[in-house]
């Protein structure tokens, strides 16, 4: 499911995504690992693994991406156009759209 994906949004729990997986990614992978108080990898990791954007939901990381600013763009969107789930396409468009904040 992540091999070639452009982008991962985590949203969930700790030590989800592993380096290895980062690497089976497309080129220059967007990884935004949310999950608090651990995310899903360590932005170091997901680094060596060769990320090219990596955000984190930690507050003690430089490359925070705080929660309150990432998921009610994710709930607005999907609200806006009265979608039933949040699919692939929605969290990819959210993570260009936090990628070009950049």
């Amino acid at each position: 499911m992540i091999k070639d994906a452009d982008v991962f949004i985590g949203v969930s729990a700790a030590n989800l995504l592993y380096k290895k997986m980062v690497k089976s990614m497309a080129a220059d992978p967007i990884i935004f690992a949310m999950a608090n108080p651990e995310s899903e990898i360590w932005p170091e990791d997901a680094l060596k693994a060769e990320a090219r954007i990596v955000g984190t939901g930690r507050s003690d990381y430089p490359n925070q991406v705080n929660n309150v600013l990432a998921f009610p763009g994710i709930f607005r969107g999907a609200l806006d156009v009265r979608a039933k789930k949040i699919n692939e396409e929605m969290k990819k468009a959210a993570a260009y759209g936090l990628a070009n904040l950049i």
